[in-house]
């Protein structure tokens, strides 16, 4: 595993490493054209700026 990344600090990076890890670990797949891994992504990086708004 690489550095951990900060979610609240980075949060486009950080959804982008845990959807690298989940692919590394197996969890995730690319298929239907990445559409799936798109919306996790999206999904991560909200909730992850959304966390940075409460921090501040």
């Amino acid at each position: 595993m690489s550095d951990i990344i900060d979610p609240p600090t980075f949060p486009a990076q950080a959804a982008q490493q845990v959807i690298i890890e989940l692919i590394r670990a197996g969890k995730l797949t690319v298929s239907d054209e990445g559409i799936f891994l798109l919306k996790v992504y999206n999904r991560l990086k909200k909730q992850y700026e959304q966390d940075k708004k409460s921090y501040e």
